[in-house]
């Protein structure tokens, strides 16, 4: 199934956006004979603790294969939640603290189908989905986000930080900070100030 978001998008006050999910074919994920309802539980309870999580506090997904789990999380959500923690000043939680989105929402390895899904994907569902989300801070990681808010929200692409301006209906900051797959400097909010990074503080702790 395509991937709409992961994590309670509805009230999360960060939102990360990429480009499109990897795709992991051991992983527990929905597919076309799900009931809605366990899909629902899977997209939005993705990080949730329960029994045995969809994702656990290692992220690491679920497998049908056995082991259930991999050794190693993925390197992708880590970096996303250290992102978070470091904007929100506390440990963040995945899923209820930050979600995720991407700009094309199939998935794939190594972006592949990406460049051709853009257009398409974009001008169907990138508004819907800022419009469900709740997130005053909007993290874009690489050229497709960047491209796609410049597209339709008019986000000049090299700005590390713009806004707050309305989008969707709320006040949100937009920050576009180095993709966590890109070679260089990668382990902090870099490349924003310390008085960027206090304006995005203050905005979050202004809407909590």
């Amino acid at each position: 199934m395509p991937e709409p978001w992961s994590g309670h998008i509805e009230r999360a006050p960060i939102l990360f956006v990429s480009s499109n999910p990897s795709i992991d074919r051991a992983e527990a994920y929905p597919v076309g004979d799900w009931e809605d309802s366990r899909r629902v539980d899977f997209f939005a309870g993705r990080f949730d603790p329960r029994p045995v999580p969809w994702i656990d506090d290692r992220m690491r997904s679920l497998l049908v294969t056995t082991p259930q789990r991999h050794v190693r999380g993925v390197a992708f959500w880590f970096a996303a939640r250290a992102r978070a923690t470091e904007l929100l000043e506390h440990p963040a939680r995945a899923g209820m603290d930050f979600a995720l989105t991407e700009v094309v929402h199939c998935k794939s390895e190594s972006e592949h189908g990406v460049a051709e899904a853009f257009t398409p994907c974009v001008e169907r569902w990138l508004r819907p989905v800022i419009q469900a989300a709740a997130g005053r801070v909007i993290v874009l990681f690489g050229t497709y986000a960047r491209t796609a808010f410049n597209e339709v929200y008019g986000i000049p692409r090299k700005t590390a930080v713009s806004g707050p301006s309305n989008l969707e209906g709320f006040e949100r900051i937009v920050l576009q900070l180095p993709h966590p797959n890109a070679r260089g400097q990668r382990a902090n909010c870099h490349p924003l100030t310390s008085s960027q990074l206090e304006t995005v503080r203050s905005h979050l702790r202004a809407n909590a």
